[in-house]
């Protein structure tokens, strides 16, 4: 025995005990098997809540986002949905489309239906920009592209004229570490706006919708240091819930930067009024890729999500580069909204993520968005397709 160890003297008993059994009335018994029941499932949401909470993905504002309940890596680890077993396998490879509109003689039309932005008048406009106190770049005079805009200060934006994917601008977007909360309202709150470099599009016609998103990201070196598990969220899909009966919720879909990749996520809710932040359930899977290879250059990425809160008749398909990186199908995805999703581009420092030690800097680029079971790969991707590639 350890002698700094205070020592255990253990009695023997001086009795022999005999434990009768109390019989129970049926009701008492019921009431007992209620009251369990109620304590295992206050146990479960309370450990749930702390989960999140000690992994820093509940935000200031009460966006709470976890990458998931359930988290995978798509290349190494099995699971059980057999969703998985064919992800990115059964999906179609595209080629690159052009950088330069006089690569093809016969480029394709894209539909009028179409949402495009590439930030070629060197600015952008949207529905509503009170949501910021900064909004650099705004032009008026050009077509309301966007939703709403949410930029953190004056840094925030600004037109590139030598990092682009195509044309004469890009879109440059900064966000500064080192007191972030000091550009929106309470200088001593980090509110959800300075945890953000973002345009956000138009809402989907309906919560049962098939949507495509399209856009370029240029992920300078310098501007996305990743270490240990910190991440950097870049694009998502935002519900759009039914007033203020209900709480801010984790994205439908999420895809994130990380040191070791990327990483994707999809939730869901079918309540009409949701009562948790984290929803009904959501699933994460990690991509493990070098994360040099996808910086200093440009990397095109094209979303197909099809959202259905109630049953598995969900998807999604993330291509990369061309190439597709995951397949879901039979799934769960999106919120029982009276409105459909809408998407978000650029930087969202959610969590702990905005303590990170650095700027975060990420040039955007060919921005599209196309809804309806009619739409394809083509109409969304980035750059310039000629027509014998779409056939």
């Amino acid at each position: 025995m350890n002698p700094s160890s205070p020592s255990l003297t253990v009695k023997p008993a001086t009795k022999n005990h005999t434990f009768k059994p109390k019989v129970l009335k049926q009701k008492t018994l019921k009431q007992n098997a209620l009251k369990k029941d109620v304590l295992k499932k206050s146990a479960q949401y309370i450990q749930k809540t702390l989960t999140l909470f000690a992994l820093g993905y509940v935000c200031s504002t009460g966006y709470a986002f976890s990458h998931a309940d359930t988290h995978t890596n798509i290349h190494t680890n099995t699971h059980t949905n057999d969703n998985l077993s064919n992800t990115a396998t059964k999906a179609t490879s595209y080629p690159l489309g052009a950088s330069s509109k006089k690569a093809t003689e016969q480029p394709i039309a894209r539909p009028a239906s179409t949402m495009y932005s590439s930030f070629e008048q060197g600015g952008w406009n949207a529905l509503n920009t009170t949501f910021s106190q900064y909004n650099p770049g705004l032009n008026t005079a050009l077509p309301k592209d966007f939703l709403f805009s949410q930029l953190q200060g004056p840094h925030s934006f600004t037109a590139e004229k030598t990092i682009t994917r195509l044309g004469d601008y890009s879109a440059k977007l900064h966000w500064k570490q080192g007191n972030p909360e000091k550009w929106n309202g309470d200088v001593n709150v980090l509110n959800n706006t300075d945890r953000k470099a973002m345009f956000h599009g138009k809402k989907a016609k309906s919560a049962l919708t098939t949507v495509w998103y399209g856009f370029s990201a240029y992920f300078p070196s310098e501007g996305t240091k990743l270490t240990g598990d910190e991440r950097a969220l870049f694009f998502q899909i935002h519900g759009a819930r039914d007033g203020k009966a209900e709480p801010n919720r984790i994205p439908p879909v999420a895809l994130n930067l990380t040191a070791n990749g990327f990483a994707i996520s999809h939730a869901w809710d079918s309540a009409k009024i949701s009562t948790s932040s984290s929803g009904e359930g959501s699933k994460g899977f990690d991509i493990p890729a070098v994360l040099a290879d996808y910086q200093n250059r440009w990397v095109d990425f094209v979303l197909k999500v099809t959202t259905h809160p109630f049953e598995e008749k969900g998807a999604l398909t993330l291509w990369i580069d061309g190439k597709p990186y995951i397949a879901l199908t039979e799934i769960k995805l999106g919120y029982n909204d009276d409105q459909g999703v809408y998407p978000s581009w650029g930087w969202y420092l959610w969590g702990k993520n905005a303590q990170r030690k650095n700027d975060a800097i990420m040039y955007l680029d060919e921005v599209r968005q196309a809804e309806g079971t009619q739409a394809t790969y083509y109409d969304v991707a980035p750059g310039v397709f000629s027509t014998e590639q779409k056939k």
